[in-house]
């Protein structure tokens, strides 16, 4: 996602989800999401998982 697109999908007063649940396949994908979602905090929860399961939960 480009820099904008996750300014705007953090920082809007009406939230577009209620919750976010990213399930990601690498370790990588892993630790660059929670980065990313650190830099640019949703104002709902969000998290990443690498297990689909968790994430459905």
């Amino acid at each position: 996602m480009q820099k904008e697109g996750r300014k705007d999908f953090a920082a809007k007063e009406e939230p577009l989800a209620v919750v976010c649940a990213l399930w990601v396949k690498s370790p990588l994908s892993k630790l660059l999401g929670n980065f990313l979602l650190g830099i640019n905090k949703p104002v709902f929860p969000a998290a990443v998982f690498k297990q689909k399961e968790k994430a459905l939960t």
